[in-house]
């Protein structure tokens, strides 16, 4: 009875072929799942090599055709090339040139402004630019704003004070560039103010000329082309140095903000009829006074006449 036992419990130590079957199934599936996987697996890898050149031309189109879309106007366009200009991008108020092109080894080239080519794309083997002309109107300016009240563009109202006696042959300058905000873009005068007096006793129909007058190619006022004129009854001034009334400049002169220009104080009187006063020791040198002897004019480093210049300016609307 005790073998009979025995070896029964040793027969049940193995598997029955209905486990063995089930056990044969089971891994049968795992790699049928695995097998699967492996294939998907590969299957992506492979796509995602082959797409990558793919994704890199549709990248540097997309990247050429949002630059075009911003272009001020085209310069060039061939089935190879296109070259055309942006917006100032660089801050120095100049348009930007960009230029795509193919050059003769196959390499996709882009270049901007005067600067060296730069290869964005090897081995081209077709490169065609196709395009639909259109004409459209050009983009209108952008708007300009004034500034609304009379500001002080500049002035020299210290210092020692000379006198320059006034007749048809000696008249007295003063240059200056105005003090504007960065982005103005043109200004006008609008009122000037000199420290003169006159010759006790003046006669009651002298006038003095003060004439805006731009730089003639020497760098002295061009009184020949006075941008515009305006009178000063010297009877209001008075007998010692001291400031005129205000004399108002009316038009719209559209003066640059880069350039220098001059105040000119002149007489047709032929007896002298009044001093304009000067500083003789000034410290602006960059602004140099002018006076004419017998029509010539002669430029003084370290003089500044004692004059108020006003103004107003424009700028882009924001």
């Amino acid at each position: 009875m005790r073998r009979v036992a025995n070896h029964l419990r040793a027969r049940r130590a193995g598997l029955t072929l209905a486990e063995l079957s089930v056990s044969l199934a089971i891994i049968a599936t795992l790699m049928v799942a695995i097998g699967s996987i492996m294939a998907l697996t590969g299957r992506a890898v492979g796509m995602t090599a082959s797409q990558a050149g793919e994704s890199r031309i549709d990248d540097l189109v997309a990247t050429i055709a949002s630059e075009q879309r911003m272009a001020l106007s085209v310069n060039e366009l061939t089935p190879t090339s296109v070259t055309f200009t942006v917006a100032d991008r660089n801050h120095d108020g100049a348009p930007e040139k960009i230029a795509y092109f193919l050059s003769p080894d196959g390499k996709l080239m882009r270049q901007m402004n005067d600067a060296a080519a730069v290869v964005i794309l090897t081995d081209v083997t077709k490169f065609s630019l196709g395009w639909i002309p259109k004409v459209a109107a050009a983009a209108g300016p952008v708007p300009q704003l004034e500034s609304t009240t009379d500001e002080l563009l500049f002035a020299h109202e210290t210092g020692l004070t000379s006198g320059q006696s006034m007749s048809t042959t000696s008249w007295a300058a003063q240059s200056f560039k105005p003090s504007l905000r960065a982005d103005a873009t043109s200004w006008r005068v609008t009122q000037v103010q000199i420290m003169a007096s006159r010759t006790a006793p003046s006669t009651t129909t002298a006038t003095w000329n003060l004439m805006l007058c731009p730089s003639d190619a020497t760098g002295k006022p061009n009184t020949l082309a006075p941008i515009e004129t305006q009178t000063l009854a010297v009877k209001n001034l008075t007998t010692a140095a001291g400031w005129s009334p205000v004399i108002t400049f009316s038009t719209q002169q559209n003066l640059d903000p880069k350039l220098r220009y001059w105040i000119v104080v002149s007489q047709t009187q032929v007896t002298t009829t009044g001093s304009v006063s000067y500083d003789p020791a000034s410290s602006d040198t960059s602004d140099p006074y002018g006076s004419t002897f017998s029509g010539i004019w002669t430029t003084y480093i370290g003089r500044d006449m004692k004059v108020r210049v006003y103004g107003r300016y424009k700028y882009p609307q924001q």
